[in-house]
C-alpha cells in the first residue's frame, strides 16, 4: 500500500498472486462482492484498456479503480480532481 500527495490525494493497494488465473479470480470475487451492494462503493463504469477491464467506483469521497495486471490486482483511490491522471499513470506503470 502506498499513500501519495498532500493529504492522501491518492492511495494504491497492490495484491499479488502466484499465477494470472488466481488474480483474475480475485478480481471477479471483488466485483461480485461489490455488486451485492453491501459495501461503501457504488459501481460507476467498466472500461477497456487494451485487453483488460478497469472497474470504476465512487465511494468514501473519492474515485476508485481496480484492475488486473498479470499476477497483480491493483486498487487506486484518488481525489476526483486527479483521478483520471492517476489512473492513466497506474495503467502505464502496471501494463
Amino acid at each position: 500500500m502506498g499513500i501519495y500527495g498532500d493529504g492522501a490525494q491518492a492511495t494504491v493497494w497492490v495484491s499479488g498472486t502466484p499465477i494470472n488465473l488466481l488474480a483474475a479470480e480475485l478480481l471477479k470475487a471483488m466485483r461480485n462482492r461489490i455488486a451485492e451492494g453491501n459495501s461503501p462503493f457504488t459501481p460507476v463504469a467498466e472500461r477497456q484498456d487494451g485487453g483488460r477491464t478497469v472497474y470504476e467506483l465512487d465511494g468514501m469521497g473519492q474515485k476508485h479503480f481496480y484492475f488486473q495486471s498479470s499476477t497483480l490486482v491493483i486498487w487506486l483511490a484518488a481525489d476526483s480532481e486527479i483521478a483520471e491522471q492517476a489512473l492513466k499513470e497506474m495503467l502505464a506503470f502496471y501494463p
